[in-house]
Formats: structure tokens, C-alpha cells, sequence
């Protein structure tokens, strides 16, 4: 019985068993059923939904886009002649294959210098010496074996990065022993350059006259040089002027993108070895003179190697920029300025440090000339400084004195034409203050275009005191509670004219000038001295921006080197124009017309009245009429530890100034640390020659 029992139970136990497996099984045969039929699904879905994006990634992975820099755009003066113009001419080139090894490159340029004859860079250094003779696996191998543990890991036996290695192992060869006779320093020149280039870019080898001969040698042995071909390059030439400071520079495909600006040229798609401007003009419109490349798909096998090639967009020039200055009126500018100095230099220029001038249409804001000469006091040596004149700054005088009036209007301390009595100013533990001409015309009683034509700093003094809520009261002290207040009042004021601010002209660098501060024992006293210019310090071109404000009636405009933008035309000439550049106005003065013209009248009044002592009565002899405004800033200079005083002698004028007529052109100017000479005035007489050579050459007023 109990047999039979343990029979029945063990029977029931093993019928559980196998319904168990059996389930088991139909359930893995389900899931792999359902496993199969999603990687069928996800097969239909690549081939037929993704097979584009799919596509796309085998595309890229056989082929790659290769791009070569077009030729620059060309820049021309106002009359177009070129200044900046490229010459073509045939290169040799090589475009660096995918995974190509030093040891590759260098036995590529030993067989490119047994082809054609290419001389060796004289300014070759001891670094690329020795990554030529590492670039030989023998020799890499030599060194890399004899470099110790410390020398390969670090304290945690983690493997130091490639780069530290390798410069680990550059360190280590013996520059005594590479003795390089003149082929292998051409091959080390020509691998230098290649090994210049990232992989799948192409970069020049070599362009001095590259002959037919080369161009077929080259083509011959083809399968010999993986890599080098021939192709067009190109040769910026700027012409040696006075505007070459202005035209600027461009980088060598060696010096390649600026480390500076390094990240933003690449995410606009540059090349590190593409050449761009690094100055001037060159770099002020890189975007438009940098020309559309040539873009080339390349076809790659397993390998990496390049099989063949298609160019899928031709190379477009830049577009050009013709400029508002005419190059021949520029360097009679310049030549003016350089005689006229070189005169006085063994005189009163003897510690000057330069002269500085900037004329432009004060419509348009169009340059006209910029010129710049700068002394070197040790030497006696004076040498062209056109940039001076938007980077160097100075403390210019009364010409800013209708800045001044400005403020009083804009502060609704004076309203009109007014009168202030014209009286020494000495404030509590300041020496006294007043006029040139105090001495001989004392106490007279001044409007504001009688302060401007006389020059009256006490008038201007006595304005920025009402600023401050007070009238002078002889030896009085002053609310220190307004001062920061008035000095921004001032500031503001002048800024509006461009004094103390950029004026945006287009150039990628320009001085804003320098403040003086505010917060010294004597900012009060020197508070009373911004009003009449002899304390903070501006640039000539910003000086040019302010006459040409008050030419116009109150817009301050851009100033701009640059008239338009043009296509390529045929040989070598200007095409259509594809952009002119319109007046910008910055902004404009917050006075009334009827204010501005008491300015204006006092700038007029400067050269015309007749009032006791007119400051600029040699300008009447100008050709035209015009407006002025001189200054005089008394500064020192220090030669071999003696101090010398000396004066800044400063102008603005414009013209023709009759009433009703447009002004074409405002003129800046400013020559420092003269040595004072009594009736002497050689800003007022180089700018009556600017004013008049104007006349001659582009008025229509004659």
C-alpha cells in the first residue's frame, strides 16, 4: 500500500514538472519572438524612415569637405586707385591626408626638394629642427626607449598625455648633434610648413616663381608626393603711402588666425592657418574682404588616403572698399604737417612731442586726411604717426570751451546770450585763475559769444560755478556735496560732442581719452580747470568729431574711412557698388537751434569780429570763410631730470561758415609741448594751409 501510494504521488510530481517546463519554454520562445520581431522593426525603420540620416553618416565617414581661402578683396583710395591690391601667382600646396604620420611627411619633403629646387626658411628654428629629426621613426623610437618611469606616469602610475610626452622627448635631443647640411634644412623647411597644416587642410609649401617646369615635375610624380599639388595663391601688395598705417595688416598662412581671437574665427568656419587681418582697415572688415572658399569634397578610402576629388564651389573673391580719402590729397596733408614740424623742431618744437591733424565732411562724417608726426626727444628723431591721431591724447585748451557753454545751456544756468564780468577767480587754497587777457582788457563785460571769441576762462569758470549753486565770492570755498555731480554734468556734456568717448570711427582700435580725477585734494580747483580745457585729455580725432558737431548745427556724426562697399569689376578695377555707407548720426546735442547758433556765432566771431582780442584773426586769409576755435594748455615736460614748461597750442575750424551755408569740411589739430613763444601761432597757420589746399582741390566755392 505504501508503495503504491509514494507511486502516485511521485506520478502527480512529475506531470507538475513537465507542465512547468513546458511553460517555461513557450514563455522563452515568446520573448524571443518578440525580440526578433523588434529587430525587424528596427531594421525596416533604419532602411526605410532613417535611411537618409543613416546615409548621411557612411557619407561622412567616406568623404570629406576640403576648403581653400579665396583671394582677399582689394581696397582703393577716394579717386579709385589701389592701395591694397593682390598679386596671383602659382604655388605649391599640400593637403595633409588623414592619419598621415610625421615619418610620411618628412619623407615627402625629402622627395618634393629632390624634385624642385626650394631654399631653406633662414628663421628656422632649434625647436623645428628637432621635430624634423624626431619626425624619423629610427630616432623617435632611440629617445622614447631611454625615458624612465617618472618621466611616462605619474604618482598614480596614470600614463602622462601624449602632448607632455612628446615634449618630454623633444627636450631630450641633443641639438649639438644635428648638423644639417643645406638640403636637409630645406627639407626641415618644407615638413615644417606641412606639419603646419591640420589633417584634410591645405597649406602653402612654397610660391617664389614656381615655373611650368615645376607645375609638370610635380604632376609626374604624383604617386611620390601623397599630398602636394600646385594651385593658385595669392599675395597681398599695399602701397606705400601715407595711408599705409591705416590699411593695416594680414596674417601669413605660417602665423595663421590670431591666438587672441582664435575661438571666434573658428566658429565663423576659419581655418587655424587662414590669413586675416590683424590691423587697421584689413581687420575692421575682415567679413567683407575675406573672399568665399573653395570647397572641395574629398573621397577617402579605408585607409585614409585621398582617392579623388570634386570641387563643389569655386573660390569667389572678396568684395572691395573704396575709401573717402583720396591718397594724393593725404600725403599733401601729411607732407604739410612733416615740414612745418621739421622746422620748428630745433625751435619750439624742440620737446614737443608730435602734431597731430584730422580733417573730415562734417555731413557725412567721411575722413578727408589723417596725418600724425611724432618726435622722439632724445634722439631728435621725427617719424610718421598717422595713428597717433585716434590713439595718442592730450590736454587740448579753450577749443572744448563750447562743450562748455553747453552745459550751462543744458543746466539752465544761463539761457541765452548773457554777460559775466570777466574777473580773476581764486578759490580757498587754489592759486588764481583768469584770462590770458586780463591784464590788459580787466573787467569787461562778456556775452557768450564775446567769452568764446575772446576765450574767456573766467567766463567759463564762473559758469560751472553757478553748476554748482553758487556765484564766486573772491577766496570763497566750494560745496564739495555737488562736485561729483557737476563733473559728470561737464563730462556729459563734452561727451555728447565725442569728447571723452569713442567716436566709432572704423578702425578696430581707439583711445577714449583720459579723465582726471576726481577724488584728489585739489579735484575742486581742477573741476574749475575741465571747464576751460586743461584737464582732461582727448584725442585729435575726437577733437575733429566736436568741430564737425558744431559745423552741422549739433549731429554727431561717424567718421569713416570707408565710402562703400563694391563687387570685383574686370582687370582689377572697381565693380558695382553693393553698399554705400550713409551717415550715422550718434546723437544729437540737447539744445535749442537758437543756442547752438550763439556758438556758432562765437566759433565765427573768432576769426571775424572785432572785438579786443579776437584769438584767431590770421585764419580772415583763409580762402574761404570759416569758424574757429583755438586753445592753449599750459603742461611741462621733464628732459634729463629738467623740467621745462611748455604749451599744448590746439584748433578746431570749418568752413565755409557765412551764415547759410553748408560747411564741407572741419578740421582738428593739436601740437604738444610747444615751448611758448609770444605771437607765434603754428596750429592756426598749418590749418589755414589744410583749410586752403581743401579749397583748391575739391571746393566748388571758387
Amino acid at each position: 500500500m505504501k508503495k503504491l501510494k509514494n507511486f502516485k504521488i511521485n506520478k502527480v510530481f512529475s506531470k507538475r514538472q513537465k507542465s512547468y517546463i513546458v511553460f517555461r519554454l513557450n514563455l522563452l520562445f515568446f520573448i524571443i519572438f518578440v525580440l526578433f520581431v523588434s529587430l525587424v522593426v528596427r531594421l525596416l525603420y533604419m532602411q526605410i524612415i532613417d535611411s537618409k540620416k543613416y546615409q548621411k553618416y557612411i557619407n561622412d565617414s567616406n568623404h570629406q569637405i576640403v576648403q581653400v581661402p579665396a583671394p582677399r578683396g582689394q581696397i582703393y583710395d577716394a579717386k579709385e586707385n589701389i592701395l591694397a591690391k593682390n598679386t596671383e601667382k602659382i604655388a605649391i600646396v599640400y593637403t595633409r591626408n588623414k592619419g598621415t604620420t610625421l615619418h610620411e611627411m618628412r619623407q615627402t619633403a625629402f622627395k618634393l626638394i629632390d624634385l624642385i629646387n626650394i631654399p631653406s626658411d633662414p628663421q628656422i628654428t632649434k625647436r623645428d629642427k628637432r621635430d624634423f629629426w624626431l619626425a624619423d621613426e629610427k630616432n623617435f623610437k632611440k629617445i622614447q626607449a631611454k625615458l624612465n618611469k617618472k618621466e611616462k606616469y605619474d604618482k598614480n602610475n596614470t600614463p602622462f598625455p601624449e602632448r607632455q610626452i612628446w615634449e618630454t622627448i623633444v627636450s631630450k635631443v641633443d641639438i649639438k648633434e644635428l648638423n644639417y647640411d643645406d638640403k636637409t634644412l630645406s627639407a626641415a623647411t618644407v615638413f615644417k610648413n606641412m606639419n603646419a597644416v591640420s589633417e584634410l587642410n591645405t597649406i602653402t609649401v612654397f610660391d617664389e616663381n614656381v615655373s611650368q617646369e615645376n607645375i609638370a615635375q610635380i604632376a609626374e610624380h604624383k604617386e611620390e608626393l601623397p599630398g602636394i599639388s600646385t594651385s593658385n595663391n595669392w599675395e597681398t601688395e599695399f602701397e606705400d603711402s601715407a595711408l599705409r598705417p591705416i590699411l593695416g595688416n594680414i596674417s601669413s598662412e605660417k602665423s595663421g588666425l590670431p591666438k587672441e581671437k582664435l575661438k571666434k574665427y573658428l566658429a565663423k568656419g576659419y581655418a587655424r592657418n587662414d590669413r586675416v587681418g590683424t590691423s587697421g582697415l584689413e581687420e575692421q572688415y575682415e567679413s567683407i574682404l575675406q573672399g568665399k572658399k573653395q570647397k572641395t569634397k574629398v573621397i577617402i578610402n579605408n585607409e585614409g588616403k585621398i582617392i579623388r576629388n570634386k570641387i563643389i564651389q569655386k573660390a569667389q573673391s572678396g568684395d572691395n572698399l573704396k575709401l573717402t580719402i583720396d591718397k594724393e590729397f593725404q600725403q599733401k596733408i601729411q607732407d604739410l604737417l612733416s615740414t612745418k614740424f621739421n622746422s620748428m623742431v630745433f625751435g619750439q618744437a624742440r620737446y614737443a612731442k608730435g602734431a597731430y591733424a584730422v580733417a573730415m565732411n562734417p555731413k557725412t562724417g567721411g575722413i578727408y586726411a589723417i596725418a600724425g608726426v611724432s618726435h622722439n626727444i632724445d634722439t631728435g628723431e621725427v617719424y610718421e604717426d598717422v595713428l597717433g591721431a585716434i590713439n595718442n591724447s592730450f590736454v587740448p585748451g579753450s577749443v572744448v570751451k563750447g562743450a562748455t557753454v553747453t552745459a550751462g545751456y543744458e543746466t539752465k544756468v544761463i539761457s541765452g546770450n548773457e554777460t559775466l564780468t570777466d574777473i580773476p577767480i581764486q578759490i580757498k587754497g587754489t592759486p588764481v585763475k583768469q584770462s590770458i587777457f586780463y591784464s590788459r582788457f580787466p573787467n569787461k563785460i562778456l556775452s557768450v559769444t564775446e567769452a568764446l571769441e575772446n576765450s574767456s576762462n573766467s567766463f567759463m569758470m564762473q559758469l560751472t560755478l553757478k553748476m554748482l549753486g553758487v556765484n564766486y565770492i573772491p577766496n570763497m570755498g566750494l560745496p564739495e556735496t555737488n562736485k561729483e555731480k557737476v563733473y559728470k554734468e561737464l563730462r556729459a556734456a563734452f561727451n555728447q560732442y565725442g569728447l571723452g568717448v569713442k567716436t566709432r570711427v572704423d578702425l578696430p582700435k581707439e583711445a577714449i581719452g583720459l579723465k582726471g580725477n576726481t577724488k584728489e585734494a585739489d579735484a575742486m580747483g581742477k573741476l574749475l580747470d575741465l571747464s576751460f580745457g586743461q584737464y582732461d585729455m582727448y584725442t585729435t580725432m575726437q577733437l575733429a568729431q566736436y568741430a564737425a558737431t558744431i559745423a552741422n548745427g549739433g549731429h554727431r556724426i561717424k567718421p569713416h574711412f570707408v565710402e562703400g562697399i563694391y563687387e570685383n569689376g574686370e582687370n582689377g578695377r572697381l565693380g558695382k557698388i553693393k553698399k554705400k555707407i550713409e551717415p550715422t548720426i550718434l546723437n544729437d546735442i540737447p539744445i535749442s537751434e537758437a543756442q547752438m547758433d550763439i556758438i556758432r556765432t562765437g566759433f565765427y566771431n573768432v576769426v571775424h569780429g572785432k572785438s579786443f582780442y579776437t584769438t584767431a584773426v590770421s585764419l580772415r586769409n583763409t580762402k574761404m570763410t570759416v569758424s574757429a576755435k583755438t586753445g592753449t594748455a599750459e603742461t611741462s615736460v621733464t628732459v634729463n631730470d629738467q623740467l621745462y614748461e611748455t604749451i599744448n597750442m590746439s584748433i578746431v575750424a570749418y568752413g565755409p561758415s557765412n551764415p547759410g551755408e553748408e560747411s564741407e569740411i572741419a578740421v582738428a589739430l593739436i601740437i604738444p609741448n610747444l615751448i611758448p613763444k609770444d605771437n607765434v601761432y603754428p596750429n592756426q597757420e598749418i590749418v589755414r594751409s589744410i583749410l586752403d589746399l581743401y579749397y583748391d582741390t575739391y571746393s566748388n566755392l571758387h
